[in-house]
């Protein structure tokens, strides 16, 4: 599963082509609609003239025009509900019109159902398979759910010369839009041109061409005032001159100048919904939540219709029940926002996980953070992904925004597949290779960095590659370098995402081990200085990047042939392992399942063969063996908390103290919320003689609500007493005592302390 966030805005891609003079305007189209009375009016629209056009919309009205006419002139001036009643008379009455189905889908995109409207333009097309501004829209909608076949669908249009001239304009902006995304900006200039061609010799306006000119020079750092001037004096209140290009710094995580380009977008366009609304999202990402809701909440007064806006104003409303807390953490601090029922729990261990790795990156990636670090975490996944993207149903676990992080708190989700150490550790490397490199890194290599990190120096050591991953890269599913950037925005395959992060992980590892740590350090100043990848890799490496794909391919077979060879004999075993063990038949797990992990050794995800061998050896009575199975499956690096209880149990029995606390720590990075494991562990650091780690175990027992509040209140009192602290240790004690009077072991110890 994916750790960082793709930001979705499949909205934008939508209003490109429906045209973006606000938020549910209807824009530039085109030449989808030749009524020449209503493009009189919208020419007056596209130049500004606001009030013109609305009382030329207005007169058209008054005429009882065609039902048809009628919905697009209702749209026009804003009256959403009745454009649809009247768009849905117009396809009752002319039932076999692809245009009305295909201009009512517009309608439905710029008001935020995009279902609805790839039914509709779906339902055109049936009609009328040739219908090209049809297939546009399938595209857009195709295109804003970061789908890989939109720039399959837009082929054919591009290639077209018996197309009309608007739709082959619409088709090269889209693509063009997509190239951006992607990062092709050679592609993308090449597309803006033809289109540029085409609207030189139209009556169409540039304008969603010069806002796209306007992101295509932001991308490659060259200014933007240039095209944005241009459009401006095309139309003094086109706010999307500035907020396009706002939205590709976002992509690219340069938060800072989006939210310049947003708030210049508005002081041209204050009714641009959209941009209101990225902003205050912006500002989010900026740790300025009171200045997101006053932009997010003007945002909903002008467009309701928006599920992102109404989705962030409840998240906002959730953040009341958060507690912030500022911590120490070098010159510039750390920032907690934890939900108050955790904020006690896990305060010590996020402060101590992000402090370590901190002090770690600064070291080794030569750069030192200028602000404090924020870290947010949400015991809700949905707030969480309304946090990150503004939807809910985002299956990612953490995102990064600067010196802003925020991720699923342990509560979020299942500790059986979710560890919340590692998802932090990975997600402050992102801050390191955001923030040295001005956020001019490329994903690819922000995220090979933070998978690299977690296998080399996060709380959970070694490769940790799923098996999709295995099977996609031994069915020859690895892309050329200069590739792997776009798979994360848009993938051609399921799974692709998680691929290409492993992808990402493996070449820089591929590079640490073959060309030093040094080169690592050296891209990422070659991403600050504006290079791309290939300058910055062949400049750090000093080869030419098809000679780097060649030697990491033979990197990849190297380490990974024996496994790709033995994936088939691992799906089988495994399979009759657990069938075995379903059936209960305990001696014939045995067998299988060892024959599994012999084949790969490294796979301990929650249906593992270790645990099923495990389990096998437990009911058989054979606890030297289960205790080894168990202790292989942690230095493989499993941690699903039932099989580290189990481990350190068995090393309790055997006195193994330090071993089984060394175990049970180890679960606080995966399910610290279980009070009886706190209580469990604070007891066997008191053993070790470790009083401040059992003072730490124990308040957090006692935060978390135990069943017994008094013996709690006790044994931390105990643990205070033990670290040299009577006067906690007092107030402890007597915490218990108000809770159970006559608590015979709590008045012993106050009247210890009182005679110490």
């Amino acid at each position: 599963m994916s750790r960082c966030a793709r930001h979705s805005a499949w909205l934008l891609p939508l209003l490109l082509l429906a045209g973006s003079v606000g938020a549910t305007q209807r824009g530039i189209h085109y030449g989808e609609i030749e009524d020449p009375g209503l493009v009189a009016c919208d020419q007056q629209l596209w130049q500004g003239r606001i009030q013109r056009a609305r009382e030329c919309y207005r007169q058209l009205l008054g005429k009882a025009p065609a039902t048809a006419l009628r919905a697009e002139l209702a749209w026009a001036l804003g009256e959403i509900k009745a454009a649809n009643s009247w768009f849905r008379q117009a396809v009752q009455e002319d039932p076999e019109s692809a245009s009305l189905r295909t201009r009512w889908g517009w309608l439905f995109a710029v008001t935020h159902q995009a279902a609805e409207a790839q039914a509709l333009f779906n339902e055109a097309l049936t009609l009328d398979p040739d219908y090209v501004y049809a297939k546009l829209g399938l595209a857009s909608v195709m295109a804003g759910g970061f789908s890989g076949a939109a720039s399959e669908a837009l082929e054919p249009l591009l290639t077209d010369a018996n197309i009309p001239t608007g739709a082959a304009i619409r088709a090269s902006l889209l693509k063009a839009w997509l190239a951006l995304e992607e990062g092709h900006l050679d592609d993308a200039a090449t597309l803006l041109d033809r289109a540029d061609g085409m609207l030189r010799s139209s009556t169409w306006p540039r304008l969603e061409l010069l806002a796209l000119r306007a992101a295509h020079a932001a991308l490659g750092d060259e200014p933007v005032q240039p095209w944005v001037d241009e459009a401006l004096a095309l139309n003094g209140s086109f706010g999307d001159a500035w907020a396009v290009p706002a939205y590709f710094m976002v992509i690219t995580r340069r938060y800072e100048q989006a939210g310049r380009w947003y708030e210049a977008a508005l002081a041209v366009q204050p009714d641009l919904w959209s941009a209101r609304l990225e902003l205050g999202t912006n500002l989010l990402r900026l740790d300025r939540p009171v200045e997101a809701r006053r932009q997010i909440e003007a945002a909903y007064t002008g467009d309701p219709y928006n599920a992102k806006t109404v989705n962030s104003l409840r998240l906002l409303d959730t953040l009341d029940g958060f507690e912030i807390r500022t911590l120490t953490m070098g010159d510039k601090g750390l920032k907690l926002r934890l939900h108050s029922e955790e904020a006690a729990v896990l305060t010590p261990y996020v402060a101590d996980l992000t402090r370590r790795s901190v002090a770690l990156f600064s070291e080794r990636y030569r750069y030192t953070p200028s602000q404090p670090v924020v870290v947010e975490m949400y015991p809700d996944h949905e707030d969480f992904a309304v946090r990150t993207v503004g939807l809910p149903g985002v299956g990612i676990l953490g995102a990064t925004f600067g010196y802003v992080v925020a991720m699923d708190s342990p509560a979020a989700r299942s500790p059986d597949d979710f560890h919340w150490g590692t998802t932090l550790w990975h997600e402050i490397a992102h801050i390191f290779t955001l923030r040295a490199t001005d956020h001019r890194v490329t994903r690819w290599f922000s995220e090979g960095i933070s998978v690299f990190e977690e296998w080399r120096t996060g709380p959970v050591p070694g490769r940790q590659i799923p098996l999709v991953a295995l099977n996609a890269m031994a069915e020859g599913k690895l892309l050329p370098l200069a590739e792997l950037d776009a798979s994360f925005i848009r993938p051609s395959y399921p799974q692709q995402v998680l691929v290409s992060y492993m992808q990402a992980g493996l070449t820089c590892d591929f590079i640490e081990q073959e060309f030093g740590f040094a080169p690592l350090v050296e891209i990422l100043a070659q991403y600050k200085a504006g290079a791309g990848t290939r300058t910055a890799v062949e400049t750090a490496l000093g080869i030419k990047l098809e000679q780097f794909d060649e030697r990491f391919s033979a990197f990849i077979d190297s380490e990974f042939g024996e496994t790709f060879a033995a994936l088939t004999e691992f799906e089988q075993t495994r399979g009759d392992a657990t069938r075995a063990a379903r059936e209960q038949r305990w001696a014939d797990v045995v067998e299988p399942a060892q024959r599994a992990v012999t084949l790969l050794p490294a796979y301990v995800d929650a249906d593992s063969p270790y645990l099923m061998l495990a389990r096998a050896q437990r009911e058989l009575e054979q606890p030297a063996e289960e205790q080894a199975t168990l202790q292989a499956f942690f230095d493989a690096g499993g941690r699903l908390p039932a099989a580290l209880d189990r481990l350190a149990a068995l090393l309790q029995e055997q006195d193994n103290v330090a071993a089984a606390a060394d175990i049970l720590d180890e679960s606080n990075w995966v399910a610290p919320l279980d009070w009886e494991r706190h209580s469990r562990l604070g007891g066997l650091w008191m053993q070790l003689g470790d009083s401040d780690a059992a003072v730490r175990e124990y308040r957090a027992a006692l935060a978390l609500n135990p069943h017994d509040r008094a013996d709690a209140h006790l044994n931390l009192a105990r643990s205070l007493q033990s670290a040299g602290r009577a006067d906690e240790a007092r107030l402890e004690v007597l915490s218990a005592l108000e809770l159970a009077p006559n608590f015979r072991e709590a008045q012993k110890l106050l009247m210890s302390l009182i005679e110490s």
